[in-house]
């Protein structure tokens, strides 16, 4: 039921009626769009124009993929999570000590370290706090880990699994920005 729900939520809002918005929804579009309320009432229709001509087929498919519903396998390395990381793990060791550049200091390591970020929403009715924990623990389970892998997880205040990605409230800013300093290095 969990891919429903979700699944609801996002058609939810775009049925609702475009003239009458939540005060953070309307606080929200007005950092996107300016204070028009006209211009915001045309984008919410436009949303529902264009979902409606977009093909939806697949729209509950990811939820059935993370249940597991189509079957065993269909997750190739990751079917075993646990064994997933252990794996990464295991070649990002053998790739640090096959390069030859590779000096062993602190500093050094930190450049060299596999960089994962993880950002969950402070409420996801998909994964719960049962799933965020599962994956802490997945990719925080060993020292071996921790010396290969620099992970980092954050839980977004305010933001829920529909929410998390939206740009002026998740973690995407902060992502790109990071990113661009890691082309800068």
């Amino acid at each position: 039921m969990p891919g429903v729900a979700g699944s609801g939520d996002c058609v939810a809002k775009l049925f609702s009626d475009p003239h009458k918005s939540s005060e953070q929804e309307v606080k929200d579009e007005e950092a996107i769009y300016g204070d028009n309320a006209d211009i915001m009432a045309q984008v919410k229709v436009l949303q529902m124009k264009y979902f409606i001509a977009e093909d939806t087929s697949g729209v509950n498919d990811e939820a059935r993929l993370c249940l597991k519903k189509p079957g065993t396998g269909l997750w190739g390395v990751c079917e075993d999570y646990e064994l997933f990381v252990a794996n990464l793990v295991k070649s990002e060791k053998r790739a640090m000590t096959a390069d030859s550049t590779h000096v062993r200091n602190e500093e050094e390591h930190s450049c060299r370290e596999l960089k994962i970020r993880a950002f969950f929403s402070e409420s996801d009715m998909m994964i719960g706090k049962k799933g965020q924990e599962y994956f802490e623990r997945c990719w925080a389970s060993s020292a071996e880990t921790r010396n290969v892998i620099d992970f980092r997880s954050t839980t977004v205040k305010g933001t829920d699994h529909g929410t998390i990605i939206e740009l002026q409230i998740g973690p995407l800013q902060e992502i790109m920005k990071e990113v661009k300093q890691f082309g800068k290095a």
